[in-house]
């Protein structure tokens, strides 16, 4: 094994501190494996035509599959969905609005108490997810 100049072993010692350190497998470490690899990157073996062009075709059916799924989900229409999010998203807000300034006094909303607040908060997140179904 080669004798490390000193500025190349604290170059090794700066990766060893990156987060791509804990990304090396089991018992490795930098030195091993970049005293490995002195010869420099390894070629990559040739493809041949045919493996090639098969790899090509399979990629644009897969492509053609996937654009056509898309497609038909893309087309579906939903016209009910501005109909249900709204009054959801909005009831979310107006049981907050009522808890605050009578929720003491709706005996319901008393039993509930806190929770009043979650209510309210899930029927908001309730509406907005319902939003993203909207096209």
């Amino acid at each position: 094994m080669r004798r490390e100049t000193p500025q190349r072993v604290a170059h090794l010692h700066s990766l060893t501190r990156s987060p791509t350190a804990r990304m090396l497998p089991f018992g490795a470490d930098w030195i091993t494996l970049l005293s490995a690899n002195e010869g420099g990157p390894v070629a990559e073996s040739k493809v041949r035509k045919k493996a090639k062009a098969k790899q090509q075709h399979k990629k644009s059916v897969e492509g053609t599959e996937q654009r056509s799924k898309t497609k038909r989900l893309a087309d579906a229409p939903r016209p009910w969905v501005p109909w249900v999010f709204i009054p959801v998203f909005l009831l979310g807000v107006l049981w907050l609005v009522v808890w605050n300034l009578a929720g003491t006094q709706i005996p319901p909303m008393a039993v509930i108490g806190n929770w009043n607040v979650g209510i309210g908060l899930a029927l908001i997140v309730a509406g907005f997810s319902l939003m993203t179904l909207w096209k």
